[in-house]
């Protein structure tokens, strides 16, 4: 079977959206019946929700759960809310225990409650519950390959051919003494030519980096990121061995945190997702328009405490956007820079020295190659010498300020703890802003006499 284009997908999507549309609903579920798991999935998630709810009520348990297990949560939680909530639990049990937990994180407690205690999964979903979406906990896998460290490799490898896991979970194995205390790790092709009568103890490495259920899951990402992990164990308090996180984990969700700090950088909202629903968007995006709404007044406050300087010689006001722009779009750029570094851990407050040092330079440099190639334009068209200076100057200044705005802002956020993609690129716009209208249009007043000459 050759891999479908997505316009291909597509096509399928209105074919299966036309059946639906005249109830055609099992000539629809033939049509999808030669996809794969994630093609099916991509063309069940983009559904109306009518005819979501058509398909679903003809389609089996294990289908449904094969759609789940390929969507993020977002996509798999309207998935999940259009099916008949007496099917709930069975088509959780054929899932991912990591999917079922995601998926009764998004619906309301006493329904997932009620949905819980009627599933054959109880204890081990339970479990994962206790932990925050956001968890290592919650993003752990409590199906994996656990070793006493006491047991010989051939009893090892007859226990492992039992427990039927899925060979993803079989890469790395994790030894653990009589009280689940996590004491090593070894991989399956270790323990194969390992001695068949030699003990885990024996054939482990004991040097084994591990997370607490308890942090939050980008520690997981940037420790498996750095130290080239497959997968991670997560332990308690205790140091009793919980669950592994997995490489495929880690790709879903430094993709999940990069977008959302993505979408809160530029003020729409932590979801990576909102699907149509008016009323989420409203709330992601109306904060950040009003925040901005009243910094954008406030730039034009200031401006217009310098309306005398305007009124003198207007020409002054055709170069304001170049000096405030370019300001906005460096900044922009540094704070972009410093919010994705400390995402992955690459920078920190104990660093923010040499961050101001290394910016200063950099703004200084960049700021007389653009500064330079303004003044040459503005002089070929004014042939102005102080107006050259004036708007060279002015640009120069604010880009240095902006360098070191798209650093300190961020940085001061994370010292508070609030979230630096949150509203840094607003604050930061603003005071290249405003600061680029006072040291512009000062220097003006300044000046002015030379200028009007």
């Amino acid at each position: 079977m050759t891999v479908p284009e997505p316009w291909e997908l597509g096509d399928v999507l209105s074919e299966v959206t036309d059946l639906l549309e005249v109830g055609g609903v099992s000539v629809a579920l033939k049509r999808l019946e030669p996809l794969r798991h994630a093609d099916l999935a991509a063309v069940v998630a983009e559904l109306s929700e009518d005819h979501l709810r058509q398909l679903l009520h003809r389609m089996s348990n294990e289908a449904i759960a094969d759609v789940l297990d390929y969507l993020d949560v977002d996509r798999g939680s309207r998935v999940f809310e259009a099916i008949p909530e007496t099917r709930r639990p069975t088509v959780l049990d054929e899932t991912s225990p990591e999917v079922a937990t995601d998926l009764l994180h998004r619906i309301a407690w006493d329904e997932a409650a009620q949905t819980l205690v009627r599933m054959r999964n109880l204890n081990i979903i339970g479990d994962l519950l206790i932990h925050d979406d956001d968890d290592a906990g919650g993003l752990m896998s409590p199906s994996f390959g656990k070793l006493r460290e006491y047991w010989t490799v051939r009893h090892a490898l007859r226990v492992l051919r039992q427990m039927e896991l899925d060979p993803e979970m079989l890469r790395e194995l994790f030894a653990v003494d009589a009280h689940d205390t996590l004491v090593g790790r070894i991989e399956l092709s270790e323990l194969v030519f390992a001695p068949p009568n030699a003990t885990i103890s024996e054939v482990m490495n004991r040097d084994v980096i591990s997370v607490s259920a308890t942090e939050d899951q980008e520690s997981a990402v940037r420790l498996m990121q750095r130290y080239r992990l497959p997968s991670i164990p997560v332990t308690n308090t205790r140091r009793q061995l919980q669950g592994v996180i997995t490489s495929n984990s880690l790709v879903e969700i430094a993709e999940q945190e990069a977008t959302e700090d993505m979408f809160r950088l530029f003020g729409v909202g932590g979801s990576i997702a909102t699907g149509y629903n008016v009323r989420e968007a409203m709330r992601n995006r109306m904060p950040w328009l009003v925040l901005n709404l009243f910094t954008v007044m406030s730039a034009g406050f200031v401006l217009s405490l310098f309306q005398p300087t305007l009124d003198a010689m207007t020409l002054l006001a055709a170069f304001l956007p170049v000096v405030m722009g370019q300001a906005g779009i460096a900044g922009t750029q540094t704070v972009t820079i410093i919010v994705r570094s400390m995402a992955l851990g690459e920078r920190s407050l104990s660093n923010v020295w040499q961050l101001l040092l290394f910016e200063l330079v950099l703004s200084l440099v960049q700021s007389v190659a653009v500064g330079g190639i303004l003044g040459v334009l503005v002089h070929l068209w004014k042939d102005d010498w102080a107006l050259t200076l004036l708007v060279t100057l002015s640009l120069v200044m604010n880009l240095i300020l902006a360098g070191l705005a798209g650093v300190l802002v961020p940085m001061f956020m994370r010292l508070i703890r609030i979230d630096p993609a949150m509203a840094s690129a607003v604050i930061v716009t603003t005071a290249t802003d405003i600061c680029g209208i006072v040291m512009y249009l000062g220097l003006a007043s300044i000046f002015l006499s030379w200028l009007v000459g």
